[in-house]
């Protein structure tokens, strides 16, 4: 997994759906305290999926969410940078130096994902 198992997340995944319900409304439809508790409880789940129950099923609100969550993500990255969980790259070293391939499997999109990997400079560890 990526947020909050290598990566450290310092809030970063709330941060980023709160600015995307602001700026899409898809949460509007249940009290913010209420849709940010489903946001912690699918931690690791597909965004789409997480945007398609906030916005009560509708697709094209849920995908609009989605990327406004991307770049909402992207933005947060560029402003606070990104840092990894203790020893996480050295642990993934490890495995590496032992033979072994390392997949990171995340929720995130391939965009949010890339700019994770971008932001460590783990490109040529995972």
């Amino acid at each position: 997994d990526m947020a909050g198992t290598t990566v450290l997340d310092d809030g970063v995944v709330e941060q980023a759906f709160q600015r995307a319900a602001e700026r899409t409304g898809v949460a509007d439809r249940m009290p913010w305290d209420e849709a940010l508790d489903y946001v912690r409880v699918t931690m690791g789940q597909s965004k789409i999926d997480v945007f398609t129950h906030l916005s009560g099923g509708d697709a094209e609100a849920a995908a609009r969410a989605t990327a406004a969550f991307e770049g909402a993500y992207a933005e947060i990255v560029a402003e606070q940078g990104v840092s990894e969980i203790p020893g996480a790259a050295d642990a993934i070293q490890g495995l590496k130096d032992a033979g072994l391939k390392v997949v990171l499997t995340t929720g995130f999109a391939p965009v949010t994902r890339d700019a994770l990997i971008d932001g460590l400079g783990w490109r040529d560890l995972v």
